[in-house]
């Protein structure tokens, strides 16, 4: 008995954490302006979509989490590391970053590159690499659901971003 227990619970774990991720996603790009498919596609790139992924950067810095939050980001906002792994916070701070892209460069592929490389004029190849990879990830994503998403008549312009 107790192994059939045990698969059981572990299912429904991932369905739940599954479903409480995407409502993150769906409730975070909600309240920033942006597409919650473009969000997913961005933590796929960033992270894989693993909630505990760290990853160390050979600058000394630090990113965290799905959206990958770096730790000069979150000591400007005043979050700490372990706040940065909670799912749901991490992908509203980087819905967050992502709206303060798109509002310095426009609704283009260059903000989501910024998302990645930064604003220096020096990292142009680095955004046009990462926003190439995340509109390949963006476009295979326009033919699934966000899992938990709420809004059933979303404006079908979200997410087009120009060149």
């Amino acid at each position: 008995m107790k192994r059939a227990v045990v698969p059981f619970a572990a299912l429904v774990l991932m369905a739940a954490c599954a479903s409480a991720s995407g409502f993150c996603f769906d409730q975070a790009a909600e309240r920033y302006g942006v597409d919650p498919k473009l969000l997913v596609a961005i933590a796929k790139q960033e992270s894989g979509l693993n909630p505990r992924a760290i990853n160390y950067n050979r600058n000394g810095s630090a990113d965290y989490g799905l959206m990958q939050i770096n730790s000069e980001n979150l000591a400007s906002i005043g979050l700490s590391p372990s706040d940065a792994m909670e799912p749901c916070l991490n992908v509203h701070v980087g819905a967050w970053i992502l709206a303060r892209f798109i509002r310095a460069h426009g609704p283009t592929w260059r903000a989501v590159g910024a998302y990645n490389a930064g604003s220096k004029p020096s990292n142009e190849s680095l955004r046009a690499n990462y926003a190439a990879k995340v509109a390949q990830r963006f476009a295979r994503e326009q033919n699934k659901p966000v899992t938990g998403t709420t809004t059933a008549d979303a404006d079908p312009t979200r997410g087009k971003l120009d060149q």
